[in-house]
């Protein structure tokens, strides 16, 4: 690290002598931060930052997923000085299209506007052939009319995310998959104007509702733990079983494990919020975790208010 910073120093003292007046740009490495980057490739921004070595700052983390790439871009932005920042749209790795798995539209633009809010200067796009491949040239157009003043003055957490589509059922059961036993066509949900959902139970029938969300499988980029929270209330005159939570989480190495929560008579609402590890090594990372939420056969009403999985804000391993 003390060679790159000294390189870095003689190349500005050469081209200051020279009259020269050109930024010093940096590409900032390591998907996780600063402290990573420091350790696996010997790059010190707080030095580069302190010593006012480098003028710009383009980050090559991944978009794998928004937590992982605003945690890294808060590594950089917390030590700012004066350089210039740059939120990257990184496409090359952490995607695997030959299973479908591929960058879109609506993940660019979503990263672009969290990561303006957290205090990015301005948007690069890594790679012409990435734009190409994807065929985001529209995407790059967007993002280059965004106005800064504007994002920033929104009121949203650009390192909150929500995994699950709908979550919170602002639109109904947008995002979910419904099915019940009887394979019968009688929908037995309604959308309540406070954005829960009511679920009645059905005497002949269990239901259930449904959602997966899908993971980067690289193993350097393997969930460590997740949280898993929910907001119910159940008023259930009798049932033939208890309703369920569950979350069967899906691994590279084709293993699978599941975790069972219950959803026990409450006449008010109860909110449950738990945090719980994930298998995770040198060769194995998380693939897919699919939420299901079974309803017993019987009599009575199940409200629900939010369902969320979100990585486990305590499991941060950009901690400085």
């Amino acid at each position: 690290a003390e060679y790159i910073d000294l390189f870095i120093k003689e190349l500005r003292n050469s081209l200051q002598a020279s009259d020269i007046n050109l930024p010093i740009g940096v590409y900032n490495s390591s998907a996780y931060g600063r402290t990573q980057s420091f350790q696996y490739v010997c790059q010190d921004w707080r030095s580069w930052e302190t010593q006012e070595l480098v003028n710009e700052h383009h980050p090559m983390f991944m978009l794998d997923n928004m937590t992982r790439l605003t945690r890294a871009m808060q590594s950089l932005i917390d030590i700012k000085k004066k350089g210039t920042v740059f939120g990257p749209i990184f496409l090359a790795e952490a995607f695997d299209p030959a299973q479908g798995f591929v960058p879109t539209a609506q993940m660019c633009t979503d990263a672009a506007i969290r990561m303006i809010k957290q205090g990015c200067d301005g948007i690069w796009f890594c790679r012409t052939s990435e734009i190409e491949q994807y065929n985001l040239w529209p995407v790059a157009q967007e993002i280059s009319g965004y106005s800064i003043k504007d994002i920033r003055q929104k009121d949203f957490d650009p390192m909150y995310e929500n995994l699950l589509e709908n979550g919170s059922f602002t639109d109904g059961f947008a995002g979910w998959t419904y099915k019940d036993d009887a394979d019968s066509n009688n929908t037995v949900l309604t959308h309540c104007e406070n954005s829960s959902i009511r679920i009645d139970l059905a005497r002949q029938a269990k239901q259930s509702l449904t959602q997966s969300h899908r993971f980067c499988t690289h193993p350097a980029m393997a969930v460590r733990s997740l949280r898993f929270s929910f907001n119910y209330k159940a008023e259930i005159q009798h049932a033939d079983s208890t309703a369920q939570v569950l979350l069967c989480l899906e691994y590279s190495d084709n293993h699978s494990e599941t975790k069972s929560f219950d959803l026990r008579n409450q006449h008010d609402w109860k909110y449950e919020n738990i945090a719980f590890q994930v298998d995770h090594n040198a060769s194995l990372a998380l693939k897919n975790a699919t939420v299901q939420i079974v309803f017993p056969a019987g009599d009575g009403t199940i409200w629900l208010r939010t369902f969320e999985l979100i990585y486990d804000p305590l499991d941060n391993p950009l901690k400085n």
